[in-house]
């Protein structure tokens, strides 16, 4: 699903997608994306974050707030190059981040994995679930071994190589 106010932006990425094979659907607004997610099955959103009335943060939000479509990977699309904005995306659960104007080469790589990361998580179900527990145990294993221990100079030290041993 293509979902961009901008009907230029619509119709590239629609077109890209198309050639590689993909079926495309478009909405130009958040309202009509989350309308169309509520109604049909869809593997992956590209999600522009600048749009009238719901913008990409508010939709992809309300996207991971939904239980039926928080599994739905989002790649969120942007003229914006800010750190900022790239960061909000990814920690608000989008699994891309993909400038605008559009790298042909870059979008097919980027969509590619992640259309490869939901297939995989989808053909192994028990993966997700034996996660935490991994994690736990990993976890419970570092505490049981000894501290690490950190080495420093003073400041105003200079830092030198180290000479051989003789």
């Amino acid at each position: 699903l293509v979902v961009d106010d901008a009907e230029a932006n619509r119709d590239v990425l629609s077109r890209q997608l198309k050639r590689q094979g993909y079926e495309v659907a478009t909405a130009e607004d958040g309202r009509q994306a989350l309308d169309q997610l509520r109604a049909a099955t869809f593997d992956l959103v590209l999600l522009d974050i600048m749009m009238p009335e719901m913008d990409g943060y508010e939709v992809l939000q309300r996207l991971k707030a939904d239980e039926a479509l928080r599994h739905v990977p989002v790649i969120m699309i942007s003229a914006s190059h800010e750190l900022e904005s790239v960061v909000r995306c990814i920690e608000m659960g989008a699994e891309e981040f993909l400038p605008t104007p559009f790298e042909p080469t870059l979008h097919t790589a980027r969509i590619g994995s992640c259309l490869e990361k939901k297939h995989a998580r989808e053909r192994e179900p028990d993966i997700p679930a034996a996660e935490p527990r991994k994690n736990r145990v990993m976890a419970a294993g570092r505490n049981a071994k000894a501290p690490a221990r950190a080495v420093g100079r003073p400041k105003d030290t200079p830092i030198s190589p180290r000479r051989p041993a003789k």
